[in-house]
C-alpha cells in the first residue's frame, strides 16, 4: 500500500513535535525531579511551586511528575494523545497561573503582565496538534 506524500509529510512534522515538545518537557521534569542540568530537585521545586504560587504541595508534584512523565512517554511515542492531553493540561495551568501572578518561573525582561502566557500558550498548541493528528512516524503507539 502506498502512502501519500501528504501523509508522509504530516508523519514527519508529528514526529519533529513529537520530539521537540517531549525534550522541552523531560527537560523540565529532570530539572525539578532530579536536580540535573542546574534544576533544585523535587523538594525543593515542589516548595518553590507551592510558595510562589500558593498552591497545595501535591499540585507541585504532581505537575512536576507530569511533566517528567509526559515528555518521557512523547519522545519514543508511547501513548502519545494521552502524554499530549497532560502537557496541554499542565500549560493550561500554567498559563492561567502565569496570567494570575506577578511571580513566574519563566524569566521575562518585559513588563508585559501577560508576557509568561505565551509560552506555555505555544506548548498547548503543539499538544493538541499531537492529540488530533496522533504520533506520526517511528513511534510506538
Amino acid at each position: 500500500m502506498a502512502v501519500s506524500n501528504n501523509a508522509q509529510s504530516q508523519g514527519l512534522v508529528c514526529l519533529l513535535i513529537r520530539i521537540v515538545l517531549g525534550t522541552i518537557m523531560l527537560y523540565y521534569g529532570l530539572q525539578h525531579v532530579f536536580g540535573l542540568m542546574g534544576g533544585d530537585g523535587f523538594e525543593a521545586s515542589t516548595a518553590q511551586f507551592a510558595t510562589t504560587f500558593d498552591m497545595p504541595l501535591y499540585v507541585g508534584q504532581i505537575a512536576i511528575i507530569g511533566q517528567l512523565v509526559a515528555g518521557a512517554m512523547l519522545i519514543p511515542g508511547l501513548l502519545t494523545r494521552v502524554a499530549a492531553f497532560l502537557i496541554a493540561s499542565l500549560m493550561a495551568v500554567g498559563a492561567v497561573i502565569g496570567a494570575k501572578s506577578t511571580e513566574t518561573l519563566i524569566k521575562t525582561t518585559s513588563d508585559d503582565p501577560l508576557a509568561a502566557v505565551g509560552y506555555p500558550t505555544a506548548l498547548i498548541m503543539l499538544a493538541f496538534v499531537l492529540m488530533f493528528l496522533g504520533s506520526g512516524s517511528a513511534s510506538l503507539d
